[in-house]
């Protein structure tokens, strides 16, 4: 959404030739997807919410089933955007094993290295 209000001054900026008295008219180019997140100034993340900043190697092979969260903390908060919209079930992405000595985990932490 912060992208989406970022480039609503190109989004409004185009034309196309009408039959107006200037010969063009202004028209919106923009695709706006409105749900519970949409509204601006929530106190609590919504129940609908399901973020996940750091998707597994491979993560989007299940985008037909529904993506990963990184936590489900948030589905039995109350919802502060009374529409009804639907939601997913929520599922935690598990560890990952990255191989090569990394330890599984979300996403791979850094550790120092043993002393020689």
């Amino acid at each position: 959404m912060r992208t989406a209000m970022a480039n609503l001054g190109a989004d409004l900026e185009a034309t196309a030739a009408a039959n107006t008295s200037s010969g063009r008219a202004n028209y919106l180019r923009a695709v706006s997807a409105l749900g519970r997140e949409s509204v601006f100034g929530q106190t609590v993340r919504e129940p609908t919410s399901r973020s996940n900043p750091y998707f597994a190697p491979g993560e989007l092979a299940n985008l037909s089933r529904g993506l990963y969260a990184a936590t489900c903390a948030n589905q039995n908060n109350p919802s502060q955007v009374p529409v009804g919209f639907g939601n997913v079930p929520c599922r935690v992405q598990p560890k990952f094993a990255w191989g090569n000595g990394i330890p599984s985990s979300y996403y791979p932490h850094l550790t120092r290295a043993p002393k020689p």
